[in-house]
């Protein structure tokens, strides 16, 4: 499993956004083009774009 971290504001607002709960998953990477997320209690990950980022 990934070891990941809390979610700053701006990354919680992100994962609203997409519908996720900010208090049910880590932040794993955090790049300008994409957040990648691990979930606390399985081991299921995401990844996020950002809008600015898609095409």
């Amino acid at each position: 499993m990934k070891h990941g971290k809390n979610p700053t504001r701006a990354q919680k607002m992100l994962m609203l956004g997409r519908k996720l709960d900010p208090s049910m998953w880590l932040v794993v990477k955090d790049t300008p083009d994409r957040l990648e997320l691990v979930h606390r209690h399985f081991d299921k990950t995401t990844k996020i774009v950002p809008k600015e980022v898609q095409p």
